[in-house]
């Protein structure tokens, strides 16, 4: 198997929902191959369609197998009118107000190759309760969804 040093295109979408966005929602990947299978890199996701801010992957690979963690420096959830927000704003909204920056929930990635330059599988966000200060906390139902990716250049 070739290395996953470079950069890597695809898309995710979330499974069939009424709450969530029905689009797939592409990606690029920019990774770079360490020691014993690990890999890391960035991850930003096209900013109209997903998060507009940049995230890291950390995961491994087994060929033909791949795992990796997103994990995204704000947290951004959709309301029900379908308009994109930050954790912070929905609190806002709620009349919680004073609360500093939340960051996503781990996005947990796993899935195979069909050959050495695309990959495909499914992700996951797990129900969480997350604290937000003064014994708050913003309750996080899973999400999942599909992914697929190819290498390019």
């Amino acid at each position: 198997m070739k290395k996953l040093t470079g950069t890597w295109k695809g898309n995710y979408r979330y499974e069939v929902s009424s709450t969530m966005p029905q689009s797939p929602v592409p990606f690029t990947l920019q990774l770079t191959q360490g020691w014993w299978w690990g890999f890391r890199g960035t991850v930003m996701d096209d900013p109209n369609l997903g998060m507009p801010d940049q995230g890291t992957v950390q995961g491994r690979y087994w060929y033909p197998g791949i795992r990796f963690v997103k994990t995204m420096p704000v947290g951004y959830l959709q309301s029900p009118e379908g308009k994109r927000m930050t954790f912070v704003e929905y609190l806002a909204s709620l009349g919680h107000q004073g609360v500093q920056t939340i960051p996503h929930p781990p996005i947990y990635y796993r899935g195979k190759f069909s050959d050495r330059d695309h990959a495909q599988g499914s992700w996951l966000i797990e129900a969480e309760r997350l604290p937000v200060g003064q014994g708050r906390a913003l309750n996080f139902l899973e999400v999942r969804g599909t992914w697929i990716m190819e290498r390019v250049g």
